[in-house]
C-alpha cells in the first residue's frame, strides 16, 4: 500500500485549523470548544504553534491571541507513514485514536480529587490521509514522552 500524503507546513496547518473549526461548536460538550466556536464566529484566528514534529507527528499549541478567554490547547495530526522512510513505509494513523481512547479511559476512572491532572480529550478525526487529536492544554513544560526519551521527568507530574 502506498500513500502520496506530502504537505507543505502551510497545507498542515491549514487542514489542522479547519478540523478544529468543523469540530468546535456553540452546543459542544467542552466549555473550551464552544469559546474557540464564538471567537471564530466574532472573526477571531487561530494561532498554531508546532511544539515537536517531523518523523510521524506534528504537535501544536493551538491559541486565540485576540481573545483573552480562550484558553489554549493541544493538538497532535498524526502522518500515515514515516517521513524519513518516504510514503511508501505505511504506519497506520489510528495510534492516535489509541491515545484518544487511553485518555478517555484515564479520565473516566482518575479519582475527583485527581481530575485537575487529568488532561481533556476534545475529539480524534480523520483529516484526508492524516488524524488529529485535540485535547486540553497541559502546563507541564515537557511531553511526557520527551522526557522519558531525554531521560528527565516534570517532578509536577512524577
Amino acid at each position: 500500500m502506498s500513500t502520496t500524503v506530502e504537505y507543505s507546513e502551510e497545507e498542515r496547518e491549514r487542514l489542522v485549523v479547519q478540523a478544529i473549526v468543523e469540530n468546535c461548536s456553540p452546543d459542544s460538550s467542552h466549555a473550551d470548544l464552544r469559546t474557540v466556536a464564538a471567537a471564530v464566529s466574532a472573526g477571531h484566528k487561530l494561532k498554531l504553534k508546532v511544539i515537536t514534529g517531523g518523523f510521524m507527528n506534528y504537535s501544536y499549541e493551538v491559541s486565540i491571541p485576540s481573545d483573552p478567554n480562550a484558553a489554549p490547547f493541544f493538538a497532535k495530526l498524526a502522518l500515515p507513514y514515516v517521513l524519513m522512510l518516504g510514503p511508501d513505509t505505511p504506519f497506520p494513523t489510528e495510534r492516535l485514536q489509541n491515545e484518544y481512547d487511553s485518555l478517555t479511559v484515564y479520565q473516566s476512572t482518575v479519582p475527583e480529587s485527581q481530575q485537575k491532572n487529568a488532561i481533556t480529550p476534545y475529539f480524534c478525526v480523520d483529516v484526508k490521509e492524516t488524524k488529529l487529536l485535540v485535547t486540553q492544554w497541559s502546563h507541564v513544560d515537557e511531553q511526557f514522552g520527551n522526557q522519558f526519551i531525554d531521560g528527565c521527568v516534570d517532578l509536577r507530574v512524577a
